[in-house]
């Protein structure tokens, strides 16, 4: 009898983990896709401040390495 409990036990537990394994990479995936579309706006809001601070829309080069600059704090 108590070796049914115990395999019970280790079932459950076995799947406790994998049900802990899913919902981690769930939130690494999560979390991903939140930080990509987060920079994305970022670079639009980066954008916008560039061309309303020089006064004009400047080429997709130039807006690109600005941007970049930007975001690695050396504008």
């Amino acid at each position: 009898m108590f070796s049914f409990a115990r395999e019970a036990e280790g079932k459950a537990q076995d799947k406790a983990a994998g049900i802990l394994k899913d919902a981690e990479e769930r939130i690494k995936t999560d979390t991903a896709r939140a930080r990509k579309k987060l920079e994305g706006e970022l670079v639009g809001l980066i954008s916008d401040a560039t061309e309303a601070i020089i006064g004009e829309k400047v080429d997709a080069k130039k807006d690109a390495a600005l941007i970049d600059a930007a975001l690695k704090g050396r504008a």
